[in-house]
């Protein structure tokens, strides 16, 4: 009984032992590098290896403080996507073209859905949404959100990238 009760745990430190990493990289408050408007790249969410946007809207837990993680591996995309609050094993994400962003922080239950994301050559990502949602009407009603896309390596300009006022080291410096 106990030895069934003690297998997902084991499996588990199985699965970080063979991934040589315990959990994903956690952002860290940071100011991002002031705009230049030279783009680096850009990719929309209904072109060929896009971004995709892997959640973007209510999830649960019940911390207060906004958190953020990327995901370089299926076993960092597993501990971030719970730490998020999703429920379900997470998407399938192919690493060798993607990387994954994820932040879980005090939202509202209307989202508005992103549709692009563009980079600078300084690490500054910048999200688009769909301008027809920007101005909507939304009662403000204190609900945890999820926001997790998986960005094409193709447009990342280095190891290191800024977002929603976080820093993310993707690698080494």
């Amino acid at each position: 009984m106990l030895a069934r009760a003690l297998r997902p745990l084991l499996l588990c430190l199985t699965l970080l032992a063979l991934s040589g990493c315990a959990s994903p990289t956690r952002g860290t408050r940071a100011k991002s590098p002031a705009p230049t408007g030279r783009l680096f790249g850009s990719a929309t969410t209904t072109e060929a290896n896009g971004l995709l946007v892997l959640s973007n809207g209510r999830t649960g837990g019940g911390d207060d403080d906004t958190k953020t993680w990327s995901a370089t591996d299926d076993v960092e995309l597993a501990v971030l996507w719970r730490g998020v609050g999703r429920s379900g094993p997470p998407p399938t994400i192919d690493f060798g073209r993607y990387i994954v962003l994820g932040s879980a922080s005090d939202g509202s239950v209307c989202q508005i859905s992103i549709l692009g994301i563009d980079s600078e050559p300084s690490g500054r990502l910048s999200l688009r949404y769909d301008p027809d949602q920007l101005f909507q009407t939304c009662i403000l009603v204190a609900v945890r959100v999820a926001r997790v896309v998986a960005v094409p390596r193709r447009i990342v300009p280095g190891p290191v990238v800024y977002l929603w006022g976080y820093r993310f080291v993707l690698g080494k410096e």
